[in-house]
């Protein structure tokens, strides 16, 4: 059987730091996560620098809800993707050229000399931030496909990708 289209690229180390921050953003309890933490660093500058507008016990707390806010940032912001580029080039595997093929009833996803089929009625989520594109896959396991922007070479590419997932 032959595939309806196909897609081919190499990850770069940008890629995969890329995807983790789209899912965070689309993930409901990531975003919510986020709020409180942003809303608790907020309270906690302004009682700092306010001290008359709060309560004893949030003056006594802020400092310490303040660096717990800024660790978070810290965390989310630098260490995540510093772990995510250290993995890319420590893990030959993720430097793997992917190539994807379309067929009517399932994505063949192939690594190197590995390849998986992924039937489309196992698609339980797709993510889609500016030109990259993120499939979830879920059967006995998750498998979460990445399509950078980059590997989609022309507009006939994106409409046969978006005739897939939606």
């Amino acid at each position: 059987m032959e595939s309806i289209f196909s897609i081919e690229y190499t990850p770069e180390k940008r890629d995969y730091v890329r995807a983790a921050r789209i899912i965070s953003r689309k993930s409901p309890g990531f975003v919510a996560l986020a709020a409180m933490v942003a809303f608790i660093m907020l309270a906690s500058g302004v009682a700092l620098i306010f001290p008359g507008l709060a309560a004893e016990t949030l003056r006594g707390l802020a400092p310490f809800l303040l660096a717990a806010g800024l660790t978070y940032l810290l965390y989310v912001g630098f260490l995540v993707p510093r772990q995510l580029n250290k993995a890319y080039e420590s893990e030959s595997h993720l430097r793997l050229t992917r190539r994807l093929n379309f067929f009517e009833s399932y994505l063949m996803m192939t690594i190197g000399d590995q390849s998986v089929n992924l039937p489309w009625e196992n698609l339980t989520r797709t993510f889609n931030s500016g030109n990259d594109f993120i499939l979830v896959f879920q059967d006995d396991e998750q498998v979460i496909v990445f399509i950078p922007g980059r590997a989609l070479e022309s507009q006939a590419a994106l409409e046969n990708l978006q005739k897939f997932i939606h």
